[in-house]
């Protein structure tokens, strides 16, 4: 329909115009935080729609992080860099969702220890709290203007003393909410602490060794801490700001926002480096294999040259069973043979759990994913090889149906299983 140089031309025209869009967005709304939080909630929205099926608990930490990108956000433009638009938008009209945080969060830590994912009718109960606060938002949200919601945040923004003058909610008063969000959030993460302790003794051994052994639970104790300061210093604040006096609490008659500013830069800095972390450590994503046996039980304890010290805490004769499993499937289907074969897929074929496969890849064949993949592209290269190349074909035929996706992929996956530079075997073809 055009020709290539008019499809060039509106490429080009069309990228500078929206690089002038999202220039003029930066410009005059957000600075760096705010779009490093808009940027990780598209990337988590993605990591939710691309993992949930293999593991849906993904569901409650990707919200539990969106949550808190959103209220960073929605703090930043109305503490910070103050913007009347985004404020009218953001401020209160989310609290009900702020109070969700806890209890996902809650049922990520849950899913996780009990490797599965977990909701019941009584959860239902954890969203009573936010229900009552977004009945006493509603005739905030759909019964007063815009243009009013602006005035009355720019008021608030130009004099905080003046928080108290203002309702932005029908059933709280303004500092009943916040510490209505602190203590919830608060009671939540001891909820979760607690989930951890009963967990540790159930597996009958120590921390320590949990610690050691488990990336993924070393990564949940780490998210509950670093969250477990954000609500510590904000009930700080609002110590600062009420007194704890009763007085204070129901009418509301001190607030600032000096020290609030301060503790949202550091949530900030937090939220962004869990929601960062998940990018380069994708094995967060999934659970802790939940396949105990007592430690006093009598459990094989011998080790093999192929297998790589067992904790013994962990149930052997499971993945023992699920390494055979994944050897006939490897051997028989050669799925490796497919460019796009991934944990993902081979999770799927065999109805396993990703974090159970990395468990017994990682033990029983002293490997990860990628190179357990490779190793048996390998032996396939070299089984085609034996029979040599057709003469209208080049070396490139039998990488490509190895399953390699380049030549520099192969080249350095063969020296490092074989020990050798390739081309030996590619002379001789």
């Amino acid at each position: 329909m055009f020709s290539k140089p008019a499809c060039e031309f509106l490429i080009i025209f069309m990228l500078g115009h929206w690089l002038k869009i999202f220039y003029w967005i930066y410009s005059n709304m957000f600075n760096s935080f705010v779009w490093l939080n808009l940027i990780s909630i598209i990337i988590l929205t993605l990591l939710i729609l691309n993992n949930y099926k293999t593991n849906p608990n993904i569901i409650y930490l990707g919200i539990f992080l969106v949550i808190f990108s959103i209220f960073n956000i929605a703090s930043y433009v109305t503490l910070i860099e103050y913007n009347s638009f985004w404020a009218g938008i953001l401020f209160n009209h989310l609290t009900p969702m702020y109070l969700m945080a806890g209890p996902f969060l809650y049922f990520y830590t849950r899913g996780v220890l009990e490797d599965k994912f977990i909701f019941k009718k009584i959860d239902f109960l954890h969203f009573v709290l936010p229900f009552i606060q977004f009945v006493g938002i509603l005739s905030y949200t759909f019964l007063l203007g815009f243009d009013d919601k602006v005035s009355m945040i720019e008021a608030v923004h130009k004099k905080p003393d003046s928080f108290a003058t203002y309702r932005f909610n029908s059933v709280f008063t303004n500092a009943q909410s916040q510490w209505l969000r602190s203590i919830s959030f608060v009671a939540y993460l001891i909820a979760s602490f607690s989930r951890i302790l009963f967990f540790v003794r159930s597996e009958k051994v120590s921390v320590i060794a949990i610690l050691r052994e488990e990336f993924n639970f070393r990564w949940l104790v780490y998210l509950l801490i670093s969250v477990f300061f954000i609500p510590l210093l904000y009930v700080d604040f609002l110590f600062d700001v009420t007194h704890f006096d009763v007085g204070y609490i129901l009418i509301d008659e001190k607030f600032t926002f000096s020290r609030g500013a301060s503790i949202l830069y550091i949530s900030v800095i937090i939220n962004l480096f869990n929601n960062i972390s998940i990018l380069f450590f994708p094995q967060l994503l999934y659970g802790i294999p939940k396949v105990s046996v007592n430690i006093n039980e009598n459990i094989k304890t011998e080790t093999s040259e192929d297998v790589a010290t067992f904790p013994p805490f962990k149930n052997r004769e499971y993945f023992e069973s699920l390494a055979e499993k994944i050897r006939t499937y490897l051997q028989e289907q050669e799925p490796f043979l497919q460019k796009e074969f991934t944990l993902q897929a081979l999770s799927g074929a065999l109805n396993v759990p990703q974090h159970h496969l990395t468990y017994c890849i990682r033990y029983f064949f002293n490997s990860n994913f990628s190179d357990l993949r490779n190793s048996y592209r390998i032996a396939h290269f070299k089984k085609l090889a034996e029979h040599g190349i057709p003469r209208h074909l080049t070396i490139d035929y039998l990488i490509e149906k190895s399953g390699f996706n380049s030549k520099s992929s192969f080249y350095s996956s063969f020296s490092k299983f074989e020990g050798y530079d390739p081309s030996k075997i590619i002379k001789q073809l």
